[in-house]
């Protein structure tokens, strides 16, 4: 790495500077270098994680000098590519950007890569707005091809946003655009968007159809990246249909052909994907273990926004395993990377999450009491109590964190209603089951037994009473 030019190259006059013409035409070079995954020098465009701020300082020099140079803003998209796909941050040079006059050759493409730097830190707004300017631009010159690429990527952006009609309606239109010029690579890329703006909006037929439309129309070779991301979507539809079996095969397809490439971005979200998929399941063990991957890819990938995501995850596993101490330390170190880099909806969603997590940590009395409640509930047979929990607690506000008196009254009819629940298992239902009694643990069925447990549950809460007041 060289050291950092601006501490060490400050001549009056930059542009008559031999060393650092020389140093710009050596960068210029090697971002001129076309990347995308999959392809040749994609691997070796790695090199900017360690130059990028040299990089950066050179670029602004320059624009500051001759602003109108195509040479200049060529390299400086270039730049924002490299960055897009190797270390995602947010650069200096946007103000340079929009003041770029509109028939720059250059403006374009320098505002949708911009555009793509917003997104990457999570910041949605930004990035419309960007692409907002770049749609206006596309318009006003008359270039389909870019009025297209702008559409698609609006769409995308409001799928993010949850737009899903606006966005529908602007994939459709770009994919038409490519449909008429015969570039079928970037029409599928618009079915793709569509697909995922489809099943967001939960028409998930019709986003599967737009989905295999879209893989139809890729070649078997040299657009690995692009089948990679479909069948990674056909994947995230299946899961959405309940349709499990098919939903692991498309997510495993995509992990086959991301993982000899090294696409880090693909991987992480296709690891994020399979954890959720198995916490459907209740499978936590497997889930945690592929939240663990998708934040090694995050990391060797410096990514910051998505680890941050990876974090919130599994912050939500802890809580469905009500681990409230592991569920609050994971989603404040992601609401800490989520106001770093300015993600205000993150740190929305993650601020709830942490509301919530606070809301239902309950005292070992609580926990106890919560227990005894719904073993006079109880039926025969085992119940998945992750909803039933969430439900009770809205009764359980009543009791305070130690023990009241004397106890609430508890009318039956009432526990049926907030729960909703036909059927359940005690050792399930408590998160720590250590805390019942033994007489509590097991349950005969018999109505002899049933009315013997219920007795013994009231006594041992009375019991919980004498020795806190003692």
């Amino acid at each position: 790495m060289l050291a950092p030019i601006r501490d060490h190259l400050s001549p009056k006059d930059p542009a008559s500077s031999p060393l650092l013409c020389s140093t710009k035409d050596r960068y210029f070079s090697r971002l001129s270098v076309r990347i995308q995954p999959g392809k040749p020098g994609f691997e070796e465009a790695r090199w900017i994680v360690s130059e990028d701020e040299n990089v950066e300082h050179l670029l602004d020099v320059f624009a500051t000098i001759d602003a109108t140079s195509c040479s200049v803003w060529s390299a400086c998209g270039n730049f924002m590519e490299h960055l897009h796909w190797h270390k995602p941050r947010l650069v200096m040079l946007g103000p340079k950007i929009e003041a770029l006059a509109d028939d720059h050759p250059s403006k374009f493409g320098c505002l949708s890569k911009l555009s793509r730097l917003f997104q990457a830190v999570g910041n949605r707004t930004e990035r419309k707005r960007l692409l907002t300017l770049a749609l206006k631009l596309s318009r006003g010159q008359g270039d389909d091809g870019q009025l297209a690429r702008a559409l698609r990527q609006l769409s995308d952006v409001n799928l993010q946003m949850r737009l899903f009609q606006e966005g529908i309606e602007q994939a459709k239109e770009a994919s038409k655009i490519f449909e008429r010029v015969g570039d079928t690579v970037e029409q599928a890329r618009c079915l793709e968007v569509l697909a995922w703006l489809l099943h967001d909006s939960e028409q998930l037929d019709d986003a599967e159809e737009a989905a295999c439309r879209a893989i139809d129309l890729l070649p078997e070779k040299d657009e690995e990246f692009q089948v990679c991301q479909c069948n990674y979507l056909l994947g995230s539809i299946y899961r959405s249909k309940g349709e499990t079996k098919k939903a692991v095969h498309y997510f495993e397809v995509a992990l086959g052909i991301a993982t000899p490439f090294n696409w880090l971005d693909q991987l992480f979200w296709i690891r994020f994907s399979m954890a959720e998929l198995s916490s459907d399941e209740d499978m936590f063990d497997e889930a945690h273990a592929h939240v663990e991957q998708a934040k090694l890819h995050a990391t060797n990938g410096n990514d910051a926004y998505t680890l941050a995501r990876a974090m919130r995850l599994q912050a939500w596993f802890w809580h469905r395993q009500y681990r409230f101490e592991e569920a609050k330390s994971e989603a404040l170190g992601a609401m800490e990377m989520f106001e770093k880099l300015g993600a205000a909806d993150d740190v929305e969603y993650t601020r709830r999450l942490l509301q919530r997590i606070g809301g239902e940590r309950l005292s070992s009395w609580q926990q106890f009491h919560f227990s005894c409640l719904l073993i006079l509930r109880s039926q025969t047979g085992p119940l998945n109590l992750n909803h039933g929990f969430g439900a009770c607690l809205e009764f359980l506000e009543c009791t305070s964190p130690t023990p009241p008196f004397p106890l609430p009254r508890v009318e039956f009819a009432n526990i049926d209603t907030v729960l909703h629940l036909p059927t359940f298992s005690p050792l399930q239902a408590c998160p720590h089951p250590h805390l019942l009694p033994p007489p509590i643990r097991t349950i005969p069925y018999s109505l002899f037994y049933r009315s013997f447990v219920i007795i013994s549950g009231i006594m041992s809460i009375f019991n919980v009473y004498l020795i806190g007041y003692l």
